[in-house]
């Protein structure tokens, strides 16, 4: 005979989707029994969230609505807090992250290499983006490079005449350069100032691109493992979101789920030559 013992209900879970910058934190808390990411789910309001500083000083962070929480805070960099999260029916959350160095993007170039007509309609076009870095910082693990542009976007390097170019695919987000599902690219370990990468875009006929903005992020390997579990969390069909893998996401949260990091960032924006 087989006796049929029931399993106990899961019990939901704080998660916190959490950011510290040079200038504030961002918070989205909700609550989920399985591995999803913030914009799949709903938040929670009426959480009690804090972040306590080194010195032992501790401040509350302000629910503005919908599962998001947000402060004008000015961390230290080097330094580590601690996050946490306290809702009645839950178990309080805690997460630690350290303020990276601050990173300082003193100019962008940017050269048209070639372009390719497609067809009647559609035009591609190279480019390469050089970015130059105030100093090499080698207590920066990585750099985390986000590129919004006025056109659809997606890199994937190859090789073409000997020479590397990136292809071009579509995407899902029309405003996103994207070298992954996040719209984003980490660079680790690089040996000089500069940062280097490759753009195409599919261009209608009558259409050009304007202006470029490029963020970049002084980060970690935290950061990069939870960069790099999202991208394995979705798939994607021609740009579309198809499904969601059920896969853990990387998380740095004790008696719950999601990420803290901290990042400081600079951003430079600059016309694209014609």
């Amino acid at each position: 005979m087989v006796i049929d013992v029931p399993r106990p209900p899961k019990v939901p879970e704080l998660v916190l989707f959490a950011t510290m910058d040079q200038r504030k934190v961002d918070v989205f808390v909700t609550e989920t029994t399985s591995p999803q990411e913030p914009d799949l789910v709903d938040g929670i309001d009426d959480v009690i969230v804090k972040i306590e500083g080194p010195d032992g000083n501790i401040v509350g962070i302000p629910n503005i609505q919908d599962g998001y929480y947000y402060i004008t805070f000015f961390p230290e960099s080097g330094k580590q807090y601690i996050l946490t999260a306290e809702k009645t029916g839950f178990k309080t959350v805690r997460s630690t992250a350290v303020l990276p160095p601050p990173v300082d993007i003193l100019s962008l170039e940017i050269e048209l290499l070639d372009s390719i007509r497609l067809d009647s309609q559609r035009v591609r076009f190279f480019y390469q983006f050089d970015i130059q870095l105030e100093e090499q910082n080698d207590e920066i693990e990585f750099y985390e490079v986000n590129s919004i542009f006025p056109a659809k976007v997606l890199l994937d390097s190859i090789i073409r005449d000997g020479v590397r170019y990136p292809d071009i695919l579509p995407v899902q987000n029309a405003n996103t350069i994207e070298l992954d599902d996040r719209g984003n690219f980490f660079v680790s370990n690089i040996d000089s100032s500069r940062i280097s990468f490759g753009g195409a875009f599919d261009l209608a006929k009558g259409e050009y691109l304007k202006k470029v903005q490029i963020e970049v992020k002084s980060s970690n390997a935290e950061n990069y493992e939870y960069a790099n579990s999202l991208v394995n969390l979705r798939s994607y069909n021609d740009g579309e979101l198809i499904t969601v893998n059920p896969v853990e996401l990387y998380s740095n949260v004790e008696n719950g789920k999601g990420f803290f990091s901290g990042v400081q960032t600079d951003t430079i924006s600059k016309r694209i030559p014609r």
